[in-house]
């Protein structure tokens, strides 16, 4: 565990400080519209990821936070004796640690997570962070929120674009969900799997509905995955639908004859879902985490486990890794992700939170859902890149629902649905109240024109 010295508050301050004058700084010379966004943005970021830390500091005192800048520490120290050999760990693979030389295996041997590649992963890139703050852990926690802060923009972006500059109701999904804000901005795996997924999904949206370079976004794209396949590789397995859907859609409408489209529908269709069929087979069999076996025991494992803590343990009941089993027990770990723990279930403090953010989340769903009624769904299927983005909170949903069994790792796990999840509900509410507003006008309209005509007459 890390005690915070003198040098981390003077580094964290400084750091952030400077950013708020550079974000400030840009935000006001680019004469951008949203700057005030940009600046409350960044400090909800920047003091999230600095409560995050004393949480684990004060309260936690242990945690794999600590295990991966243990790791990232033992790394940057070799930047001091041989900035070479410290070049050649951090390009060091994870496949090809066994054929190193003696001496790299001696740094190797000393940390934690040299066994495990989403580990070893964290340790390489952290350990830049670790040696441009010499090695203090609040100063490295800045970095991580600041990767945080870009990762939320995106969103902010994205969502301010489907919301047709609705900046509130955008700034409100990227930076204000309590969660994102605490777990997203630490020294954890959750934190850079969220940056990346939230700037995979944003550069998708350019690549099919900008005219931005398509060979750019595509290259964007690609290193967003790889490292989200690389810390977590069931997030890109649960995003490859959401990108068939959309790819799917998005040409099918383009199309201008209903016999081209009908021609031609099964073709692209089974090519799209040919694809993504390998692309998750050759995901899953690359990493022994994801076949069925190992998932299977991996859960059962935690099931038990996490019940013979006590604490923030829920139950699914009996899970058969089958087809039909997994559909009879999906509204349940759907529940558990997106509305959980009830308050009956809320155990200490942090639960607690929890239990309000799903709560509220639980809400806006029924009182959205009762306003739409009929047209929720209608709604959302007009526009295909949120209809993709409902198959991936469903899809996503269910998965860390049903292999969690703790409300304190689903808090983490959780992560890159919620802002998608509230972006989906806030495009309903939005496309609601513009409806309402229309009918409106077209009703004033048409009172004045009566009142005009029997005036004239």
């Amino acid at each position: 565990m890390w005690q915070p010295r003198p040098i981390d508050w003077i580094l964290w301050t400084i750091f952030t400080a400077v950013t708020c004058g550079m974000v400030f700084l840009y935000a006001n010379f680019s004469k951008n519209p949203y700057s005030k966004y940009m600046i409350r943005g960044y400090l909800i970021k920047a003091f999230g990821g600095l409560g995050f830390a004393l949480v684990y500091i004060y309260y936690y005192h242990f945690g794999d936070t600590f295990r991966y800048y243990y790791d990232a520490i033992k790394l940057s120290e070799t930047f001091s004796r041989s900035p070479m050999t410290y070049v050649r760990l951090l390009f060091t693979s994870f496949d090809s640690i066994q054929n190193l030389d003696s001496d790299l295996m001696i740094v190797i041997k000393k940390c934690y997570f040299s066994f495990d590649k989403e580990g070893w992963f964290m340790a390489r890139i952290t350990s830049i962070f670790a040696i441009f703050t010499s090695n203090s852990y609040i100063g490295a926690t800045y970095f991580m929120s600041f990767i945080s802060f870009i990762g939320s923009y995106q969103l902010f972006k994205l969502s301010n674009l489907i919301l047709n500059d609705k900046p509130k109701w955008a700034f409100a999904i990227a930076f204000l969900i309590p969660s994102t804000a605490f777990w997203g901005g630490g020294i954890l795996k959750d934190n850079y799997t969220l940056f990346a997924s939230s700037i995979f999904i944003y550069t998708l949206y350019k690549l099919m509905y900008t005219k931005s370079s398509k060979v750019w976004n595509i290259a964007v794209m690609l290193a967003m995955a790889y490292i989200i396949y690389t810390l977590k590789a069931y997030i890109i397995i649960c995003l490859i639908p959401w990108v068939i859907v959309t790819a799917y859609l998005n040409f099918s409408r383009k199309v201008n004859s209903q016999m081209i489209r009908l021609a031609t529908a099964p073709i692209i269709m089974g090519a799209v879902f040919a694809s993504g069929f390998l692309l998750s087979t050759l995901l899953i069999d690359s990493s022994d985490k994801y076949n069925t076996e190992v998932i299977e025991t991996r859960a059962k494992g935690f099931q038990k486990w996490h019940r013979s803590l006590g604490g923030s343990y829920y139950e699914l009941g009996e899970i058969e890794y089958t087809p039909v089993g997994i559909l009879r027990v999906a509204p349940k770990a759907l529940s558990a992700t997106l509305f959980q723990p009830f308050p009956w279930e809320v155990r200490n403090p942090f639960m607690l939170l929890n239990s309000i953010e799903g709560f509220v989340f639980l809400f806006l769903v029924l009182q959205i859902f009762w306003h739409s009624r009929r047209d929720f769904f209608s709604l959302i299927y007009r526009n295909e890149y949120l209809f993709g983005a409902l198959i991936f909170c469903i899809i996503f949903g269910v998965a860390v629902g049903m292999n969690s069994y703790n409300y304190g790792a689903l808090a983490r796990y959780k992560l890159p649905i919620l802002s998608t999840f509230l972006l989906i509900l806030g495009y309903v509410r939005v496309t609601q109240i513009d409806r309402k507003k229309e009918k409106k006008r077209l009703d004033r309209i048409k009172k004045e024109k009566i009142t005009s005509d029997v005036i004239e007459s």
